[in-house]
């Protein structure tokens, strides 16, 4: 049972007697507070002027909610999987810690669940200042319980990466430049490619599909970007069925296809099995340095 794995369990005590973990939920829900209260201000001062309730706004605030609230949840996860194996091996512990009964997957599947744990209770914990939304209506709680799903699988990928540097590095450092590196670069850096090959003119060796012009092969990079696929979840809550195709398409050559009508799903499993073999990998890494 998830329960009885030793490393689960003396993480998650650890965690309870860390003030560190105090203070990254006040920072998170604080920054995410202040947010809220500033835009929720700003809709009710242009209820004031105008007496009508722009519901457009309420929207805005939503988005503006969940979107922060993803982006901060990417950016704390690297720092708090970065030591998670690696820091055994600063603290003498790893050592001990191989030299048990524990196997490698034992091992990387219990800091996976206290570092998702911790996920989960920033989600949980987010949910009054996300209850915001309903003061004026026009958004359903399965909105919210989708997004939250949504980050949560999200973040069991970036989770899992950050894990696997972990397990190959011999220092947190180190090992946090390199999971920042790769969350900065399947963010930021899959939507340069996809972007900047449209603009510098990059894209003539597309192929003519029954006389269409096919997705240059290189745009599927999207489908690694956590940013982007929870970007198309938010927009597809709102209304807007087709931002994957209008972020693609930026000069209207390609047509619809299977991969961009159902690019939510198709992405959450590409990152879910990437996830799966980044967690593999990190075991090997394990029985490496054993």
């Amino acid at each position: 049972m998830i329960i009885r794995n030793p490393v689960y369990i003396k993480e998650v005590r650890a965690s309870n007697r860390s003030h560190r973990q105090i203070s990254v939920f006040l920072i998170f829900n604080g920054l995410l507070a202040i947010a809220g209260l500033y835009v929720l201000g700003k809709i009710i001062r242009g209820m004031n002027q105008e007496d009508v309730v722009n519901y457009s706004m309420i929207l805005q605030l939503y988005m503006i909610l969940v979107t922060m609230e993803c982006s901060m949840l990417f950016l704390v996860l690297p720092g708090l999987t970065a030591g998670s194996i690696s820091g055994e091996r600063e603290k003498r512990t790893f050592d001990s810690m191989v030299s048990t009964l524990l196997t490698p997957l034992s091992i990387v599947w219990g800091k996976l669940l206290a570092v998702m744990a911790t996920v989960f209770i920033l989600l949980i914990s987010s949910l009054p200042v996300l209850s915001l939304v309903f003061i004026f209506g026009g958004i359903r709680y399965a909105d919210i319980l989708i997004s939250i799903g949504g980050m949560f699988i999200l973040s069991f990928y970036i989770a899992s990466a950050g894990i696997c540097f972990s397990a190959w590095g011999n220092r947190s450092l180190v090992s946090a430049i390199v999971s920042y590196s790769f969350l900065f670069f399947v963010t930021g850096g899959t939507l340069l490619i996809s972007r900047l090959t449209q603009i510098l003119g990059l894209e003539s060796d597309a192929v003519l599909v029954m006389g269409e012009q096919a997705i240059p092969w290189y745009h599927y990079f999207l489908l690694c970007n956590p940013i982007f696929t929870f970007y198309a979840l938010l927009n597809m809550q709102v209304g807007s069925r087709d931002v994957v195709l209008s972020f693609i398409n930026y000069q209207n050559e390609y047509q619809p296809n299977a991969v961009t009508e159902h690019w939510i799903f198709i992405s959450l499993i590409v990152q879910t099995i990437m996830a799966v073999i980044f967690l593999w990998i990190a075991i090997q890494g394990i029985k490496n340095k054993r």
